[in-house]
């Protein structure tokens, strides 16, 4: 049996009040609420409704009604009153991030205690906490509820309530309870990524905006990373709806501007402001261009070729280089790992922090997905890459780090632990030096084939070695040896010998994870 909340029992308790046809909008109005919200409401009602046989008929033009509503009385009543005792209103943290959405989108609207008590069937007094707990969000991005005799509605800047509607976002995400199946969007999100767009969004214009940003990759030749396409599909959503609702940025960029219009990503800004002012007749100006060239170019989706352009590219390259090298120099002494000659995560992470200082520069914010599960299973290296950003970020003056890029950052340094313990540099030690020791070097290779045979000596010449590019010592005979961890096998390195060589390697790995937690706490 579907279950129905407060309001879809309350619309079919008017339905079937009605023995014409009525409008939508006409009952929207007296639930206090959109004609948008009661057309999703209708695709839950229609599907109970057939479970009774009760149908549901549709005049354009003239509104919708119940077939034979007295029947349909009878037939619904003892159903009707067993889902009012079972429903329970929707939890607070979704009434609250719903009114937010509300006084956000439509911001030029104000609402009231009344219309929002009776929307959410809960006292004017849980309503006015609500609002409380909403002011104090608001206020992160600069914004503040007014209040007056004609209601409540968000004061701010364009371009704050455009941040706080992006944050909003992610609010949504938290709580996936299903979602609409959008097939072009499904290759690019996750199910709830999808459901906080179709929340906030209408769902031709996310399909029109996911085309335009598909162009773009096709031109480019090249793919965003999920949380670029993510951020700039979500801002270009914003910017659409704020537009056709009347509300655009209004800032003098000129100073800005002058020195950007040879850039391709610039160029690039102007035509899709010039396509959306042409498919929606907008009227975008030079601020909006401006808005969305930041974006652009804190996705890495353009690359910018003139002169002028690689001289700034250049300098951001020091300096990705100069916070790569210092923050990793960080977390190099507490890991006690070397990672700055570990290619495959350096490379990593100047993909990630070149776009990253350009979205420091602009005040653009990404949200990470996996932050959840990076507390949970990261959270030791969480915690020393915040650590070692906040210094990096002072020493270089730089804004703060965003939690959320940290988390992106914790993962190529977790990717530096675990590829440290597959990849290791072994010094073979055997009692002559020759023959039984090239030998068990062939089968370590074997066995380890990620593993570097760094040398192959006799146990005469192990005083001598200089052990500082050595990981750990596999021997076929006891020694001596304080500085490096050995282990003791057989001459032909049986199964046994593999097992308790791969035992060392995951106690050494655990060692170094308690070693970090211990340096933090």
């Amino acid at each position: 049996m579907i279950s129905l909340n407060m309001r879809q029992i309350e619309f079919i308790k008017r339905l079937l009040g009605e023995k014409d046809y009525k409008t939508i909008s006409s009952f929207a109005d007296s639930l206090k609420v959109s004609s948008k919200t009661l057309q999703k409401d209708l695709a839950v009602i229609e599907k109970y409704l057939n479970h009774f046989n009760v149908s549901l008929d549709r005049k354009p033009g003239t509104g919708i009604k119940i077939i034979n509503a007295d029947k349909a009385k009878l037939l619904l009543n003892n159903s009707i009153q067993r889902q009012e005792r079972g429903c329970s209103q929707i939890p607070i943290n979704q009434r609250r991030v719903e009114i937010t959405k509300d006084l956000l989108i439509d911001s030029n609207t104000t609402t009231s205690l009344q219309k929002l008590s009776q929307k959410y069937f809960v006292s004017k007094t849980s309503i006015i906490n609500d609002l409380a707990y909403i002011e104090k969000w608001l206020s992160e991005f600069g914004l503040k509820l007014e209040k007056n005799t004609n209601g409540t509605k968000v004061e701010g800047a364009e371009i704050d309530i455009r941040r706080a509607i992006s944050s909003l976002l992610f609010e949504y995400s938290k709580g996936d309870d299903g979602y609409r199946n959008i097939e072009e969007l499904s290759e690019r999100l996750d199910a709830s990524s999808l459901n906080a767009l179709s929340e906030l969004f209408e769902r031709d214009k996310i399909i029109y905006v996911n085309r335009l940003l598909v162009e773009l990759e096709k031109k480019y030749n090249c793919r965003l990373d999920d949380p670029y396409y993510i951020n700039l599909l979500t801002h270009i959503l914003i910017t659409l709806t704020r537009c056709l609702g009347g509300k655009q940025i209004k800032v003098d960029v000129r100073n800005k501007v002058d020195s950007l219009k040879f850039e391709r990503a610039y160029k690039e800004a102007v035509e899709v402001v010039n396509k959306l002012n042409k498919d929606f007749q907008l009227d975008l100006g030079e601020s909006e261009v401006y808005y969305l060239y930041q974006y652009f170019v804190s996705s890495g989706l353009i690359k910018n070729i003139t002169d002028e352009a690689d001289e700034v590219l250049n300098k951001l390259n020091r300096k990705a280089e100069l916070f790569a090298e210092k923050i990793t120099k960080c977390m190099e002494k507490v890991m006690h790992i070397n990672i700055l000659n570990d290619e495959v995560v350096m490379e990593g992470l100047m993909m990630h922090i070149r776009p990253m200082l350009n979205r420091l520069d602009y005040d653009i914010k990404i949200s990470n997905p996996l932050m959840g599960e990076i507390r949970k299973e990261y959270f030791e290296i969480l915690n020393i890459c915040k650590a070692a950003a906040l210094m990096v970020s002072r020493d270089l003056k730089l804004k703060a780090i965003p939690i959320d890029e940290i988390g992106y950052l914790t993962l190529y340094y977790q990717l530096a632990l675990e590829r440290s313990v597959i990849k290791k540099r072994i010094l073979v030690v055997c009692y002559s030096g020759y023959g039984t020791s090239h030998l068990l070097a062939t089968r370590i290779r074997r066995a380890f084939p990620d593993w570097e045979i760094a040398g192959v000596i006799s146990v005469s010449m192990l005083s001598k070695r200089n052990m500082k590019d050595i990981d750990f010592i596999v021997s076929t005979v006891p020694i001596d040896v304080k500085e490096k961890p050995y282990i003791l096998v057989s001459t032909f390195l049986n199964d046994q010998d593999i097992n308790n060589i791969s035992k060392l390697i995951k106690e050494k790995a655990v060692e170094t994870n308690e070693r970090q937690t211990g340096t933090m706490y």
